[in-house]
């Protein structure tokens, strides 16, 4: 459950019971002030949550959800169900 007040709302672009979602990692930020100062720097990025894909930033949730509403996010196969595995 989001813990962040901008990652709840009644449009949640992304949901955790999607098939993607559940092949994907996460890690709560909140419960560690090193990581989470970190990550604003690593990624010069101030808000969260932040969806990075293979390695590189994509956004944070306005970014997202925008990029969902246009079907414009790209996943990689892994995450789609797609690959070969």
């Amino acid at each position: 459950y989001p813990l962040c007040a901008l990652a709840v709302s009644d449009e949640r672009p992304v949901s955790t019971q999607s098939t993607w979602a559940k092949r994907m990692g996460h890690f709560n930020i909140l419960t560690d002030q090193a990581v989470r100062q970190g990550l604003k720097e690593f990624s010069n990025w101030p808000t969260y949550p932040q969806l990075y894909i293979n390695g590189k930033l994509i956004g944070g949730l306005d970014v997202v959800k925008e990029l969902i509403e246009d079907e414009e996010l790209q996943l990689p196969d892994w995450a789609t169900g797609s690959d070969a595995r």
